[in-house]
């Protein structure tokens, strides 16, 4: 991923609507590029900041973009274990369903 393909998708990031793959390229872009990480640190604090400072006056831009990436990376496990899971799940489907066919066939 590029820092322009990058910039584009932090709405997308911020707004939690990348899939696995997306989230993983930019995470990974993020952490290695300091121009890009400047540009979520700018954009997080125009979204997220701004509101919470309204509300409660304290607010850590570090922690909350560390907190957000920390949450995006635990997401990406998730939606992998998960993704993981149903393919297994589909795999015993479609080996049943061979093994009832089999069967079926020994039967007749």
């Amino acid at each position: 991923m590029n820092c322009n393909e990058a910039e584009h998708l932090i709405p997308e990031y911020l707004n939690d609507r990348m899939d696995n793959w997306q989230l993983e390229e930019f995470l990974h872009h993020v952490k290695t590029c300091p121009d890009c990480r400047e540009e979520l640190t700018i954009q997080l604090l125009v979204k997220v900041g701004l509101q919470k400072l309204e509300e409660s006056g304290d607010f850590n831009l570090i922690r909350e973009m560390n907190t957000q990436m920390e949450e995006a990376e635990h997401r990406l496990k998730v939606r992998n274990i998960l993704q993981n899971i149903s393919f297994a799940l589909q795999t015993l489907v479609l080996v049943g369903a061979v093994v009832m066919i089999w069967l079926a066939g020994r039967i007749l």
